[in-house]
């Protein structure tokens, strides 16, 4: 049985993240995040956000991409998300989490659109 089936995802969560402040304030340093599933994210979170939204930031852009294509369908690509990003994601306006394109980027993706249209503007 695993920490989550006993105690409950919420509670492994705050376990958690008492033992990284713990880690900080010993100086030690922080291991790699956890990374999970959108729904075992959600599941972690309460719900809130639910795994479709949590898929559809990473597909837009508002978190990080991470892609682990162990699941049956190699088309429909599995997630991976740290809960601390999720978080923020949450926290924040949709259009604050999203950079803008550099401007070289900006051009680079305009020539291209161009080339692909044959020079055709």
């Amino acid at each position: 049985m695993t920490p989550a089936e006993m105690l409950g995802p919420a509670m492994v969560e705050a376990i958690r993240a008492i033992v990284r402040e713990e880690q900080g304030r010993a100086g030690q340093v922080e291991a790699a995040p956890e990374l999970l599933t959108p729904p075992q994210a959600s599941e972690a979170l309460g719900g809130r956000p639910s795994a479709d939204t949590i898929a559809a930031w990473v597909r837009s852009g508002r978190l990080p991409r991470r892609v682990n294509n162990v699941g049956a369908n190699p088309r429909r690509p599995n997630y991976l998300v740290d809960l601390d990003e999720v978080r923020a994601a949450l926290k924040a306006p949709a259009g604050e989490a999203e950079s803008p394109p550099s401007l070289e980027e900006a051009r680079a993706r305009a020539r291209a659109k161009i080339a692909s249209r044959g020079g055709r503007t």
